[in-house]
């Protein structure tokens, strides 16, 4: 279970991050649509899991996480590319890596 908790855990944390920073106007209906997403795959692995061996359903979770692994790739280059290397918008400001968020005061409305 280790082997598992730990990965999922840091992709929950980097998937959540990435949908606030790419979609900081609409936030709700980003995190909504996200959610619906995985409820909807969750209930399509349970609709064929009656259906396929263990070692096919094994298959297909690793083809599926192959495909989400080079589409998170791909958009973390282009995010890299279209913003300047490692340069993100938080709150209207330009972070960098070498920017710590320690320093930037957020604006509470």
């Amino acid at each position: 279970m280790f082997l598992y908790g730990v990965p999922d855990g840091v992709f929950a944390i980097q998937f959540s991050s990435m949908i606030g920073l790419l979609f900081s106007s609409t936030k709700e209906a980003a995190f909504s649509t996200s959610k619906l997403m995985s409820a909807l795959a969750l209930a399509i692995g349970f609709s064929y899991a009656p259906y396929f061996c263990m070692a096919t359903k094994t298959y297909i979770l690793l083809v599926l996480l192959f495909m989400a692994m080079v589409s998170y790739t791909c958009l973390e280059v282009y995010l890299r590319k279209k913003n300047g290397h490692s340069s993100v918008e938080f709150e209207g400001k330009q972070l960098t890596s070498k920017t710590s968020l320690e320093n930037v005061e957020p604006d509470i409305v």
